[in-house]
């Protein structure tokens, strides 16, 4: 026989939604940032992103500081959330030093809660980075590299 409460009926060993001390507690879904870093060596002709040939110094400094006001008007949208990876396209994002990347990371992770093994991947094409720079960017906390299949191709650059 259905047992009555005031807010639900069940049947013996079942629960009713207010039979536990605690509410159910919804988990916000995984967070996942693209940082888009639009400068390139040059535009290749297959590439419809907005993206820009490089002429002179980069403004890495002020465009760093653009990313971050921007991401602090959207953090009311992503509170509680954590971030589970961040990309890092363009654009070619290993133009930008692995101090300007590292320099986002930080600032980054002092406003959202970042997973513990969350996956950092800069995109990056050969010949935009000596070897040297990639264990700078290791240090910044980049865990991921990603090479287009184009560059393997050297007429498609």
């Amino acid at each position: 026989m259905p047992h009555a409460h005031d807010h639900c009926n069940h049947l013996p060993g079942e629960t009713c939604p207010g039979d536990h001390d605690t509410p159910p507690r919804l988990v916000p879904p995984p967070l996942s940032l693209y940082v888009h870093l639009p400068w390139c060596v040059r535009k290749c002709p297959y590439c419809d992103f907005n993206s820009h040939q490089a002429k002179g110094e980069l403004p890495f400094d002020a465009y760093i500081d653009a990313l971050l006001r921007d991401l602090d008007q959207d953090l009311p949208l992503v509170w509680g959330r954590v971030v589970h990876s961040v990309f890092f396209g363009g654009g070619t994002p290993s133009l930008f030093p692995p101090e300007a990347i590292d320099r986002f990371l930080q600032q980054a992770s002092a406003r959202l809660r970042f997973a513990p093994n969350a996956e950092i991947t800069l995109e990056t094409n050969p010949g935009t980075a000596e070897h040297g720079r990639f264990d700078r960017y290791r240090a910044a906390g980049v865990n991921r590299l990603s090479f287009g299949i184009q560059m393997a191709r050297p007429r498609a650059r």
